[in-house]
């Protein structure tokens, strides 16, 4: 879904609270998702306050929730009625994201293909295993029918990181030769480093 300019370090959430809220909602989950797969954490949604009868979402930025100054309303298309908040990051939150990231840049660039394989497999599964709640939450956040959500919207999240992970283990190394000289170039395939995404509200 849409919402704010979201910032999170890429990291699991270990809170155990479920929301009922949006796409904007999913959005922050997709990202928590993103690292320390492995870890103990048994829930998968972000930490919420409630403030009054909205849902309040928070960034998940090096290992824990950080509550942002402001924030983005995300209306339930089906009432018009405000249901959630989303953060609405800015450079403090975008630079404190971007430090976590390259803190454990060097931790995951030093994986193998097939331990970053396994990674992408676990968090499809996570996704998967908590499928209607990520159904509810699209649905509510785009205005479309739950259906849609359960049949196609969630499952392709989990058939997207499946694909990256079996295809992380097909690269194949490029290499030409320069006969005359007797050598031959290799390219080979690493990780470079962080990336920044923005999506537009």
């Amino acid at each position: 879904g849409g919402g704010g300019r979201q910032s999170a370090a890429l990291q699991e959430p270990s809170g155990a609270e479920r929301f009922k809220g949006g796409g904007r909602c999913a959005c922050q989950c997709w990202v928590a998702l993103c690292r320390r797969v492995g870890g103990k954490q048994q829930g998968i949604m972000p930490k919420m306050a409630h403030q009054r009868t909205h849902l309040v979402l928070e960034n998940y930025i090096g290992g824990k929730f950080v509550p942002c100054s402001r924030h983005i309303d995300s209306y339930d298309p089906s009432s018009g009625d405000v249901y959630c908040r989303v953060p609405d990051s800015g450079k403090q939150e975008v630079d404190a994201a971007v430090s976590a990231a390259k803190a454990a840049f060097p931790g995951w660039s030093a994986k193998s293909p097939l331990q970053r394989s396994q990674i992408l497999h676990k968090l499809a599964d996570l996704i998967e295993a908590h499928l209607e709640e990520f159904a509810q939450a699209e649905s509510k956040d785009q205005g479309k029918t739950i259906t849609a959500a359960r049949s196609m919207e969630i499952p392709r999240a989990v058939y997207n990181f499946r694909f990256f992970a079996s295809t992380i283990l097909h690269n194949t190394t490029e290499c030409s030769e320069m006969d005359h000289m007797s050598c031959t170039h290799f390219t080979t395939r690493t990780p470079v480093g962080v990336v920044t995404v923005w999506e537009p509200g």
